[in-house]
């Protein structure tokens, strides 16, 4: 029937010439989303037999699901929403759920007719055809479609639906319209004239290239990790500029190569891997042992890579002034943020008038900073001070594509160079994985220079100098403790140092004692710990807080003087986050909107926001974008519920998590109000002579306030439904629900019936028995 009306409505705009407007509306989910609250009101409004709409209540009432994973079962959680996949009254219900919106597009009489017949919204399942012939029109139905979707539950997919205009003949001035459902643009299809197939390939290939074209810089601007790429120049089948100025050489391809790495955020740094390792990692830079490790440090601030590349950024800075000016430098780049965008993609500065639109200039910058990028060997400490017979670390990284094939460390005493290799002993590491020295005992002899050197395809790097210097003798103490760097900790948990002391029978130990430095403080415990003797030397803290945070040392002194041990660099996590609520208590009318406020502070930064709902003794979970709700996010964690009903009522919890843990808000209790309209008549029997007016009088009270008022007129023949403006009548409207039969006649006794209706259902009064005396007698 749809397709009938679909093709007579063509048929007949085209014998008459004129234009004809398709909208075709995509319900996202359709039969999943029948709200059934509302679906049984709409029933009930049908007036079909009482019998059937119980037995249609009680297969929607008290429905529960459960979740299977992994063999197991979750607890159950009450549907209200959805009717039955494969049901035989399914398509029925779903049909009456969306009748109304049929029934307001024919009252506002818009669209078109074939004669008298209104065939402007055909539908087939969940699908709905709109039908007009002006844009104007066509814009206020898919107004009206949008308006009833968000009452009732249900979404139309804004991408999904598309308008079509059909035109009689090539000559019709072509509509410019941009219909929208709500605030999105809805895709129209042109089908005016069908192009060539030549023309058809150009399009299809020219809209496919456009589509992936605008999704990859969507989704690119929705990443984080490429926020230094110039999103705007990416163009599907065009290669970016990084590649445009790339001479024939393997090892300038190489840098690029890097390069591109680092603009599309795929070259991991220490941050990311102390994010997303699953063993506890510090994100402190390896090579300066200062900050974090993230681009713009690698790129800017690291000072041990700076001297390394102050030659290339010097010359970068030289002609970029020669071509803005000394001012716009200053003003513009003080930040390294922007140093770092120069840097990976200049293109972009380029793009917001920071430097010239110049092709030549922009490629020389896009040269010269390959060399930024390059990777290279580097060292941490430049001078290292190591206790007599104690370990000794000094730190190497290495930032290498292709990877490097060897690690070796040269060292000069006294004049004389030796290399050393992982196979030296009484060494560790000198491996690609783990290129730092680690020389286990310290002697005199291994005081000197020290240079770490790799070695890949592209040739040999060699970091800067470090120099070594052994202190103290074999009589000093001897203190170490765990051979790990650092470690994390949870904040409230207990943690613990151990050291090793050994202790020399002719210079016995006399003062054991440890040091902290926490943001630059240095503090000495000497008390109230369990490191103060050499029997129990560990140092132990039982709640940590972030005060503890910091570097530990410990210290051993006998007569020939005072040793130390190596330090350990102790991280505190945070703790679970702070959940906190408005109010306890909220009441809400059925049919309104209702927001549960929720505020959240977490150190670390919130990681998953949910809520959870007990109702009945049954627990849901709420997340984000479940059906019906709004917000809960890391973002705003407040929950709103945009349409209360019934079913809401119950106690919520807002609960947050990050890397620490979960934190619950208090419970927060809701009571949705508001119940069936009271109707009640004061007369159940009123009689009136033939000819004069009568007032059956009706008073409706509703918490929920009622939007419906009607009567029912139920004789020995039939019954019949009086409505506002029924001829003969005054009254059953919301603010005068009393019912006036303006003249009286022998039809209109019999029983009489007031009904009222809110968002929570109709009600109805007691039978009122109308008696008509008089009237001319037949024979």
């Amino acid at each position: 029937m749809a397709a009938l009306l679909v093709s007579e409505s063509e048929l007949i705009s085209k014998n008459q010439k004129s234009k004809l407007i398709f909208g075709l509306l995509d319900s996202q989910k359709a039969f999943d989303v029948v709200h059934h609250d509302i679906l049984l009101d709409k029933l009930f409004d049908q007036n079909i037999d009482p019998d059937i709409w119980e037995i249609i209540f009680d297969m929607y009432n008290n429905l529960t699901s459960k979740v299977k994973w992994k063999n197991g079962f979750s607890n159950s959680f009450p549907v209200r929403q959805g009717v039955r996949h494969g049901g035989f009254l399914s398509t029925h219900l779903y049909k009456l759920y969306i009748n109304d919106l049929l029934t307001e597009l024919e009252e506002n009489g818009m669209g078109q007719y074939i004669g008298t017949n209104f065939t402007r919204c055909p539908t087939c399942a969940d699908d709905i055809i709109l039908l007009s012939s002006t844009e104007e029109e066509m814009q206020s139905m898919l107004d009206t479609s949008k308006r009833y979707s968000d009452k009732h539950r249900y979404k139309i997919h804004p991408t999904k639906s598309v308008t079509i205009n059909k035109y009689s003949n090539s000559k019709t001035t072509k509509s410019e319209v941009q219909f929208k459902l709500d605030d999105t643009n809805m895709p129209s299809a042109n089908q005016d004239q069908l192009p060539s197939k030549l023309s058809w390939k150009c399009k299809a290939r020219e809209a496919i290239n456009n589509y992936w074209k605008v999704n990859l810089q969507r989704d690119a601007n929705s990443k984080t990790t490429l926020k230094f790429l110039c999103i705007p120049n990416l163009d599907i089948g065009k290669p970016h500029t990084i590649w445009n100025s790339l001479p024939p050489n393997i090892g300038e391809l190489r840098k690029a190569t890097i390069k591109a790495r680092l603009c599309t955020g795929t070259y991991i740094f220490q941050l990311q891997k102390a994010r997303f390792s699953n063993i506890n990692l510090d994100a402190t830079c390896p090579i300066c042992q200062l900050e974090e490790e993230d681009i713009i440090h690698f790129l800017t601030r690291c000072p041990v890579l700076e001297g390394i590349r102050r030659e290339s950024l010097s010359v970068i800075k030289r002609i970029t002034i020669s071509k803005i000016g000394l001012g716009n430098w200053n003003s513009n780049f003080h930040e390294r943020t922007c140093i770092a965008q120069l840097i990976l993609d200049c293109q972009q500065l380029a793009l917001n008038n920071i430097l010239p639109h110049d092709d030549l200039f922009l490629n020389s910058i896009e040269e010269l900073s390959r060399n930024l990028c390059f990777p290279v060997v580097s060292v941490g400490d430049r001078t290292v001070t190591a206790e007599y017979g104690h370990g000794v670390i000094l730190e190497c990284s290495i930032t290498a594509d292709p990877p490097v094939v060897t690690v070796y460390w040269q060292k000069e005493h006294d004049g004389i160079k030796t290399n050393i290799t992982s196979t030296t002993p009484g060494i560790d590491g000198v491996t690609t994985n783990r290129p730092s020295l680690t020389i286990k005992e310290t002697k005199d002899s291994d005081s000197g220079i020290y240079i770490c050197c790799a070695i890949n395809a592209v040739g040999l790097a060699q970091s800067n100098n470090i120099n070594l210097t052994v202190e103290g003798n074999m009589n000093y103490p001897f203190v170490q403790l765990n051979h790990e760097r650092s470690i994390q900790v949870k904040y409230g948990g207990t943690f613990s140092l151990k050291s090793y002391i050994r202790s020399n029978k002719q210079y016995p130990i006399r003062e054991i004692y440890w040091q902290y430095i926490n943001n630059g403080i240095v503090t000495r415990i000497d008390s109230k710990t369990d490191g103060n003797n050499i029997d129990n030397s560990s140092l132990t803290f039982m709640h940590v807080t972030t005060s503890e945070s910091g570097q530990f040392t410990c210290f051993a002194t006998n007569d020939v003087g005072t040793s130390k041990s190596n330090s350990i660099d102790v991280k505190v996590n945070g703790a679970t986050p702070n959940v906190t609520v408005k109010n306890t208590r909220y009441e809400s009318v059925f049919g309104e909107m209702v927001e549960l406020v929720c505020q959240i502070s977490a150190e670390p930064p919130l990681t998953n926001v949910y809520w959870e709902k007990m109702a009945n003794d049954t627990r849901m979970i709420i997340n984000t974008g479940s059906v019906g709700y709004q917000n809960g996010t890391r973002a705003n964690p407040s929950l709103t519920i945009t349409y209360s009903t019934m079913f809401d009522t119950g106690n919520y919890t807002c609960l947050g998590s990050n890397s620490v843990g979960i934190s619950r808000s208090e419970s927060i209790s809701l009571h949705v109000i508001g119940d069936l309209p009271e109707v009640s008549v004061p007369n159940l029997a009123v009689n009136v002579n033939f000819g004069d007016s009568v007032n059956l009088r009706c008073n409706v009270t509703a918490k929920s306030l009622h939007n419906f008022v009607y009567w029912e007129h139920k004789d020995t023949f039939a019954t019949r439904r009086i409505l506002t403006g029924t001829v003969g009548t005054e009254g059953s409207t919301v603010e005068t629900p009393s019912l006036t039969l303006k003249y009286a006649t022998n039809t209109v006794s019999g029983l009489y019936t007031c009904f009222a209706r809110n968002a929570v259902g109709t009600s109805k009064s007691s039978t009122i028995n109308l008696t008509v005396y008089g009237g001319k007698i037949q024979k």
